[in-house]
């Protein structure tokens, strides 16, 4: 971010709340809204949680680029979205768990953790 801000001329900022707070996030897109932004990178953590400052933003001509999550968002709004299809890839990637642990799998305990319950992409 900071290379692309250098090289554009532009000032780039990377805020967020300490820990899953979609409340707190979106606290911070209304004040980044009102002290006039120019652009938004947002990542959205459960689909539709962000429909709202999204379309406050659009509202008032500030372009908005998804990143990560929020392809459901980025297609309903039109926006360009950098990321993947997080489904498609937790499919790969248990397919990829039973592989590993071979053709007896049944009985095998496989533990998964999450740095944000509740974040649907990761859960």
């Amino acid at each position: 971010m900071k290379d692309a801000a250098a090289m554009l001329g532009v000032d780039a900022v990377h805020v967020g709340p300490s820990g899953f707070d979609i409340p707190g996030q979106v606290n911070m897109l209304e004040n980044l809204l009102e002290a006039g932004v120019d652009g938004l990178a947002l990542f959205i953590p459960i689909p539709g949680s962000m429909d709202k400052i999204i379309e406050k933003y659009l509202g008032r001509g500030i372009p908005v680029l998804i990143l990560c999550t929020g392809d459901e968002a980025a297609e309903k709004y039109g926006l360009a979205y950098i990321g993947e299809d997080n489904y498609g890839a937790g499919l790969l990637w248990g397919k990829k768990i039973l592989e590993l642990l071979g053709p007896n799998y049944l009985g095998k305990r496989v533990a998964f953790l999450i740095e944000s319950p509740g974040q649907t992409s990761l859960e």
